[in-house]
Order: structure tokens, then sequence, then C-alpha cells
């Protein structure tokens, strides 16, 4: 009699802990599929901000090196050509193409008579996913100005 009601309670405590283990698979199946799809946006999301801060950084840095280029004398300050290498040379992105970035240069003079030179690099990125309202491209503009030498 005593091994039967053993047996008993060993089946009850069995399908007791059936319940509460299967609902508990269950409901952490349910809540890693509610969030694993937001936390990969999330994670992409901040990969597509930290390549558009490389980019930008990457951006400064090549109209930098446009503007020395330029800035070395008054003959290389008009040279375009001269300036857009040295741009396209610091310019190492993987949308990178001949024709993005695009590149402006000007020269001007101050109020002190010092000739200036201006360079401008705009690089179009596209996102890698497309986030609901937000555009899948965009567009990052960065400048550099120096005094050309005499």
């Amino acid at each position: 009699m005593c091994a039967m009601v053993a047996t008993v309670g060993l089946q009850r405590m069995r399908g007791w802990a059936r319940r509460w283990i299967g609902e508990d698979r269950g409901q952490s199946i349910v809540e890693t599929a509610l969030v694993l799809p937001l936390a990969l946006v999330v994670l992409i999301g901040a990969f597509d901000g930290a390549r558009a801060l490389l980019t930008t950084e990457v951006l400064q840095t090549a109209a930098l090196a446009g503007a020395q280029y330029g800035a070395l004398s008054v003959a290389s300050s008009s040279d375009t050509a001269g300036i857009a290498a040295a741009v396209r040379a610091e310019v190492v992105l993987p949308q990178a193409s001949p024709t993005n970035p695009t590149i402006a240069s000007s020269t001007a003079t101050d109020a002190q008579g010092e000739r200036q030179v201006t360079v401008q690099a705009t690089f179009t990125q596209t996102a890698l996913l497309p986030y609901p309202g937000l555009p899948s491209t965009f567009t990052i503009t960065r400048s550099a100005t120096l005094q050309v030498r005499r």
C-alpha cells in the first residue's frame, strides 16, 4: 500500500514538473521570438551609425589632404585634378567609386588679402537595412579651408 501511494505521489510530481518546465520552455521561446528581431534591428542600426561616423572622419581627413595639396602654392591651389586626386587617395571606403565622393574646390581672398583654398567632399552612403521613416541613402559633407603659401 505504501508503494502504491509513493508511486501515485511520484506521478503527480512528474506531471506537475512537466507542466512547469514545459510552460517555461514555451515562454522562453516566445520571449526570444519577440525580442530577437528588435535586438537585431538595434544592433544593425548601431553598426550603420558607426559606419556613418567612420565615413565622417574619413571625409574630414580627405578634405584636409586636398586642402593641404592646394595650399602648397598658388599654382596648386587652382589644380582641381591634383586636389581631387589627393582627396581620393585618402578615401578608402567600401562604397567609394570614381564618382563617390564628389569633390569641389575653390579659392578666395580673405580680409587680409591672403589667398585661401577650400575643399569640400560629399559622400553618399547607403544604409544596410531600409528603416521605416528614414531614407535609405544619406549624404555626408565635410570641408577644409587652408591659407595658400606664397
